[in-house]
């Protein structure tokens, strides 16, 4: 249980700092998810469900 929740942290962190160091300090916009456009829903969805099918089984992605 360590390791997992260690390697999401380290994911993490390892985002926020790309993103600090590439597009500077993070301006709060006062927009929430839902104020997105339907093709940043799309995009976000079509990389949820490969990813949660993964996880949850393995064996529909990988074809075991």
């Amino acid at each position: 249980m360590i390791f997992p929740v260690g390697s999401f942290i380290g994911a993490v962190f390892t985002i926020y700092l790309f993103r600090r160091t590439q597009h500077g300090r993070y301006i709060n916009s006062g927009q929430s998810f839902w104020g997105i456009q339907n093709l940043e829903r799309v995009v976000i969805t079509m990389h949820l469900i490969p990813l949660n099918l993964l996880f949850l089984k393995p064996e529909v992605i990988m074809g075991v």
